[in-house]
């Protein structure tokens, strides 16, 4: 069974030009929870290259992208480039997180 992740963005690296043709970049995210750090590698000649648009053109640092595939390569877990992820700002996180707090507890958290 696949881990599924919702992860925190933290940058887009510069672009590269890539051996295999085209251009190329890394995405970095951290996982709050596990102290971890991940990384994707994004090669724009893909056809997985358009899953990722809206991170590349809208994410900001502090916003969460959600529905990240983990795998293993040379023994490392890195995200899937092959993932169908989605945006989540900062401030939907926010109230995603008070909507839970406020289910659990009966009063808002913010």
């Amino acid at each position: 069974m696949k881990e599924i992740l919702c992860l925190e963005f933290v940058k887009l690296s510069k672009t590269y030009n890539s051996n295999h043709g085209g251009k190329m970049l890394y995405v970095f995210f951290k996982d709050r929870v596990k102290i971890k750090s991940y990384r994707t590698v994004l090669f724009d000649n893909m056809r997985n290259f358009n899953n990722w648009s809206e991170v590349i053109n809208k994410a900001e640092r502090g916003d969460f992208i959600d529905n990240l595939n983990i795998k293993l390569y040379k023994g490392k877990p890195i995200i899937d480039a092959d993932s169908k992820p989605k945006l989540i700002t900062a401030n939907d996180m926010r109230q995603i997180e008070n909507d839970l707090y406020e289910q659990e507890y009966g009063i808002p958290y913010y």
